[in-house]
């Protein structure tokens, strides 16, 4: 019989992941291919008591998990090693947290406990995804799918339906992403009380057109998700869609359309002091001006950005943090004018250290004028 420490861990256990605390991969999921396989496996620096609460959580259901195997009790193994497995990759102990959730999937199977082995399934998905195994994520939450399909669990179909969507756009089967996401779409609007998992669809149908060449298509869905994220205010999911938006009108002529969406996004990312996403929007702000000819105000926006990620990231040299300009050339289809401008930025660097003047980069360019770098034109 388990403990009243168990079920009270239990219980703090579930309250941090009714607040999407204890996510492995967060409901509304909106990001970009490029940003996907960029952020993939990163976690944030969590609160310390978050931490500690989590790792509290951990010794307890240890503590069970021993307790059960030494009565060969199956069941209460299962949900020791399924919230166990949970809290490891909640922490970034990935290869920990699968190797618990997989030893909970076979004890499951064994006992054919088969809401557990969904369960299972689906926090197996979300790490396989977290650690770049996309076709074995895929596989499972297709079982997981099946599964809640049987058990008529809507929110669970939609959810995994969203997520096989996201997936296959992480592999380049925008097709496949599409028949996934437009049936989640339409459960969530059916059930008509889930705003995230609604959002989340419409950036991935979004997602899905930008790669099928479709701009227009995309914006059109990606400014759907974006009314939605902005009525419940979620404020790092609005601007990750201006960042799409801006993607997609990188892609009609002329791209100035996607300045604006993305100094949007710039400022979102300044009040929810995120570094990386700041930074981020920095290059996409350069990339724009670089491939309309403006370089040296391109270069002193992806020099900003750099100095941003060195405070992030103090071991990384300059030339890695640089390399991060190919990335996100690449993500926007430009990557010639990406492999210049990394090539221009690692030679200014190299000779006027990381925080060149302006002068120096325009005389580096060859070109005259004034920059003002406090807003976007």
């Amino acid at each position: 019989m388990q403990s009243v420490l168990y079920h009270k861990a239990e219980s703090q256990f579930e309250r941090l992941q009714e607040k999407g605390e204890c996510a492995v991969i967060p409901l509304s999921g909106c990001l970009t291919m490029s940003h996907k396989h960029e952020l993939r496996g990163r976690q944030g620096i969590q609160p310390q008591s978050r931490q500690e609460q989590l790792q509290a959580a951990l010794k307890t259901f240890q503590h069970a998990l021993a307790r059960a195997e030494a009565s060969n009790n199956y069941t209460a193994q299962v949900e020791s090693l399924k919230l166990i497995g949970l809290i490891h990759c909640k922490l970034g102990q990935y290869a920990w947290g699968i190797k618990c959730l997989e030893q909970g999937l076979r004890y499951a199977k064994a006992i054919k406990n088969r809401a557990n082995i969904g369960i299972i399934l689906n926090y197996l998905g979300a790490a396989y995804y977290q650690t770049g195994q996309d076709r074995k994520a895929l596989w499972v939450y297709s079982q997981a799918l099946t599964i809640f399909t049987d058990a008529n669990d809507a929110i669970s179909v939609a959810r995994i339906l969203n997520r096989i969507g996201q997936i296959c756009n992480s592999m380049g089967q925008p097709e496949r992403a599409l028949m996934c996401c437009r049936q989640a779409l339409k459960m969530y609007q059916d059930m008509g009380n889930a705003p995230n998992g609604e959002s989340t669809a419409l950036q991935s149908i979004g997602e899905a057109h930008l790669q099928l060449e479709r701009p227009r298509a995309a914006i059109a869905f990606f400014e759907q998700a974006l009314v939605i994220s902005r009525k419940i205010g979620n404020r790092s999911a609005q601007a990750t869609t201006l960042e799409d938006i801006g993607a997609a009108y990188i892609k009609l002529n002329p791209p100035i359309r996607a300045l604006e969406s993305y100094q949007q996004a710039l400022e979102i990312r300044r009040q929810i002091d995120d570094k990386s996403g700041e930074a981020r929007n920095l290059n996409y702000i350069g990339a724009v001006y670089y491939k309309l000819g403006k370089y040296s105000r391109a270069l002193c926006y992806h020099l900003q950005a750099l100095g941003i990620l060195k405070t992030v990231n103090h071991t990384a040299g300059s030339e890695r943090l640089l390399h991060n300009l190919v990335i996100v050339y690449e993500s926007l289809g430009l990557s010639d004018l990406g492999i210049k401008c990394y090539e221009q930025a690692l030679e200014i660097v190299k000779n006027f250290g990381t925080h060149p003047c302006e002068e120096a980069i325009r005389q580096y360019c060859g070109e005259e004028g004034d920059m003002e770098l406090d807003g976007v034109e």
